[in-house]
């Protein structure tokens, strides 16, 4: 039986058909590739966006929170000043009686971080700038100094009593006004320095905003 020996011709077509299929081969591969790549480009396209705007929602109600504390300062800053009012008249009766008298009720209201604790502990904090995170630390920090000032003032119940003695009275009177005094110096602070910044605390009221 005599040996088979393909023609040139042949060697040529196998070896084309061979480039053809490895050809056809990388352009399914390729595009397999570009297709996947399409994909997760889409898809961090996406989660950038959702991120973008899930900082801003983060924003606008950090500002908001914001700027109700300072509202709310503003309306404790004024009653603390009648508080010392009320005090000094007091303290005028106080000298001139004998017995026992009724003093004030104490009320304080908490500075609210509860949208600033949220969004840190929701990491939606990592996707907002670093200075414009600084920059809201700044408020909350001030804030958490006027609530521990505050809290350092507030009295046990054992403490309180329905009448004092005149001279427990004029005591009690005196600690009274000192701290109405120390927190209306702290809130003014507060104020004072959002008054600096507030153009940056604007908010943009251009309807709800949705995360998609």
């Amino acid at each position: 039986m005599s040996e088979f020996t393909p023609s040139e011709n042949q060697i040529k077509m196998k070896s084309g058909v061979k480039r053809e299929f490895y050809i056809k081969i990388a352009i399914e591969v390729s595009s397999v590739v570009l297709a996947v790549l399409l994909a997760l480009g889409v898809d961090e396209w996406r989660e950038n966006r959702k991120n973008e705007k899930l900082a801003k929602q983060a924003e606008y109600n950090i500002k908001k929170e914001i700027k109700v504390n300072i509202k709310r300062l503003e309306y404790i800053s004024a009653n603390y000043r009648k508080d010392i009012i009320i005090v000094d008249s007091l303290l005028n009766v106080c000298q001139n009686s004998k017995g026992e008298i009724s003093l004030p009720v104490n009320n304080f209201t908490l500075i609210s971080n509860t949208v600033w604790e949220t969004v840190k502990s929701t990491k939606t904090i990592n996707h907002i700038e670093l200075n414009t995170v600084l920059f809201y630390s700044t408020f909350y920090q001030l804030f958490d100094i006027y609530n521990q000032e505050k809290n350092l003032y507030l009295y046990k119940k054992s403490d309180k009593k329905d009448k004092y003695p005149i001279h427990e009275a004029i005591d009690k009177l005196q600690e009274h006004k000192k701290m109405y005094q120390h927190l209306n110096r702290t809130s003014k602070q507060i104020i004072d320095f959002y008054e600096v910044y507030k153009e940056q605390l604007q908010i943009e009221e251009n309807g709800d905003i949705v995360i998609e």
